[in-house]
């Protein structure tokens, strides 16, 4: 990359451009703005200076676009309502510029596109739907900023101080646009929204300068202390002496609102504790306590904000020891129905609506990046998709979607070094996990293991119980003595492992009844006594045929090893009648499957009714409570 190179005008100091399509750059000595010409280097008469930030971006970083290698060359400021903002100028190593905004720690590269139809401020509604470029986006907010200083190189004239408004539009998949209407037409940046850590920076500011940029000022109101740890981020910071609430976008720290009297509360984790949550460094900065009013009763909850150079604010939100740590996401959910209910759509999940409320703020402590007042009231509405949850957050002018996961009390504790244990949890939480997990998983291994007990029962029930021998028939006559009508079947010779044996009977009967007395017996004469009666009855009354009993019956004997068996048979009965006798091996027992059968399915059983009073008492808390 060539660079061109001059002296300033006004001290002389060297000037160098390190991208060709720079016409604008700061003298880095005497803060001269400078205008580069066909010809020569001109000074327009204004000296930049920057306000302090928090940023760790600086003019020479470096870094890496989707693999496109870039330097930062220049660095627009804008002063907005909410703070600042500032605007890196990119040279990219094949020639290209781009811009990296980085409002609040929130970043997005852009690259200006040629001029399109825009809407034109005025149609910029927040919330407005609108085609840009042939890309549909939604308007996410609609600001008046003014120049607030520069510094490094521009691709354009720009010093002059005057407000000018800007239109943020945010696109699915994590597009990003930006209207300038500082210019007519308006100029069109458009590209998506990126993580720090995917940018590969390097040659960032020390922390130690970046913690050199916190500002420490006298409270307006009671002259104590007060730390704006954020400085160029934060808007309001309450004093915590006083608990008045300062501006901290004007040099004077103008009192925005006195402490008159309310509730006071103290913060589980305190102002200025670091911790490491989600593997990333913060810092406690703000807390404030925040509440709904449903069926004229409140509930309120704690709202702590953390803070990161990198990776600027997020939110940990604590209601009867349930915890949550959340972000604002720049996309906009898509609009679904789930179970004909409101749902909302982001990154392929789906939340269900669970909830709309007005909240309001009743109590503040530290410093936000918005200005913050005991009584701001905003709308909110929750959608759940458990751990996450996905919140609404709407107020004059602006709708802010911020996406939170469930974090156990345990691992804040840990986060942040506190002592002893967290709150228990009361409660079931809107975005709690269910403790029964799984409970698909648990039945898809319950029916497989199911389907192969019933396979292996088929074929026990097919390859067992064989009969051993063939049956036996005889006949008794009660007129003959009793010693004479005894049989003895075998030798009975029993194979395999210990199992039953099971002697089945049929005896023709006609209203009588039959009484088997039966001795198994081995080769070494011990005998397993045992008998069966059976008995059949029937006839006709008042015209309609019945019947009782059955002439079959059979009798098992257990835990059989196996050998040579005799099984001795001596009918009893009052009439004669003819039987058959026949033996069977290993016979399954149809109980012991069930029982097995039972055991399986009693765990996801036992899961889904679990899971079920889970959901039901976390909907009992919803708009869609079944008893409303």
């Amino acid at each position: 990359m060539t660079r061109a190179t001059a002296s300033c005008p006004s001290c002389g100091a060297p000037v160098e451009f390190v991208s060709a399509a720079s016409v604008q750059t700061t003298c880095r000595y005497c803060t001269s703005v400078l205008v580069r010409t066909d010809l020569d280097l001109r000074a327009v008469g204004v000296k930049s200076t920057v306000p302090p930030s928090v940023s760790p971006i600086r003019l020479g970083t470096r870094g890496s676009d989707g693999g496109r290698r870039f330097q930062v060359v220049g660095r627009l400021v804008y002063a907005y309502e909410r703070g600042r903002w500032n605007e890196w100028h990119l040279a990219y190593d094949d020639g290209g510029t781009g811009w990296l905004s980085d409002a609040q720690a929130e970043y997005a590269i852009t690259a200006q596109v040629p001029s399109a139809p825009v809407p034109t401020a005025d149609q910029a509604r927040p919330g407005t739907k609108v085609t840009v470029g042939g890309e549909p986006y939604t308007v996410g907010s609609l600001t008046r900023a003014r120049y607030a200083g520069t510094e490094g190189e521009l691709p354009f004239e720009r010093w002059e101080p005057g407000e000018m408004s800007f239109a943020d539009l945010r696109g699915e998949g994590g597009r990003f646009a930006t209207l300038d209407y500082s210019e007519n037409p308006p100029l069109l940046f458009a590209g998506r929204w990126v993580a720090f850590d995917d940018l590969a920076l390097s040659e960032l500011r020390e922390p130690e300068e970046v913690k050199a940029a916190a500002l420490t000022v006298a409270c307006p109101n009671c002259g104590g202390s007060v730390t704006v740890h954020a400085a160029g981020l934060t808007v309001s910071v309450v004093c915590a002496h006083c608990r008045s609430v300062l501006d901290a976008r004007s040099s004077a720290f103008k009192v925005l609102q006195t402490y008159h009297a309310r509730l006071e509360h103290t913060p589980k984790i305190p102002l200025g504790t670091p911790g490491t949550l989600n593997g990333r460094a913060w810092e406690v900065i703000g807390f404030q306590v925040r509440s709904i009013r449903v069926e004229g009763r409140d509930y309120p909850w704690d709202e702590y904000l953390l803070f990161s150079p990198r990776y600027g604010f997020c939110y940990l939100t604590e209601y009867q020891g349930h915890w949550n740590r959340g972000e604002t996401i720049r996309g906009v959910p898509r609009t679904v129905t789930a179970g004909m209910r409101p749902a909302a759509e982001l990154d392929g999940r789906v939340f269900r609506h669970f909830q709309r409320a007005k909240a309001e703020t009743t109590f503040v402590l530290g410093e936000f990046p918005w200005e913050v007042r005991a009584g701001d009231r905003a709308k909110v509405s929750d959608f759940v998709a458990p751990p996450y949850m996905l919140s609404s957050e709407e107020t004059e002018g602006e709708t802010t979607w911020t996406l939170s996961e469930y974090v156990p009390g345990a691992a804040v504790w840990k986060a942040f070094g506190m002592k002893g244990s967290p709150p228990s949890p009361r409660g079931v939480y809107a975005n709690e996990p269910a403790p029964a997990t799984g409970v698909r998983g648990k039945w898809a291994a319950a029916l497989a293991m199911l389907a192969l007990l019933v396979a292996l029962a088929m074929v026990h029930y097919s390859a067992g119980g064989g009969t051993v021998g063939t049956p036996h028939r005889y006949g008794f006559d009660p007129l003959t003595p009793q010693e004479q009508q005894a049989q003895v079947i075998g030798p009975l010779v029993l194979g395999g492992r210990t199992s039953n044996v099971e002697v089945d009977v049929e005896a023709v009967l006609n209203n009588s009844w039959a009484y088997f007395d039966l001795s198994l017996a081995d080769s070494a004469g011990q005998a397993t006594q045992f008998g069966k009666e059976v008995s059949y009855y029937q006839g006709v009354e008042d015209g309609e045929r019945w019947s009782e009993g059955s002439p079959r019956g059979s009798v098992r004997v257990p835990s059989v090893p196996p050998g040579r068996y005799w099984l001795r048979v001596e009918p009893q009965g009052e009439l004669p009648y003819s039987y058959e006798v026949k033996v069977r091996r290993d016979v399954p027992m149809g109980w012991m499957y069930l029982v097995a059968a039972l055991l399986l399915l009693l765990p996801p059983g036992l899961a889904t009714l679990r899971s079920g009073l889970f959901e039901t008492q976390r909907w009992a808390e919803s708009d869609y409570a079944p008893n409303d």
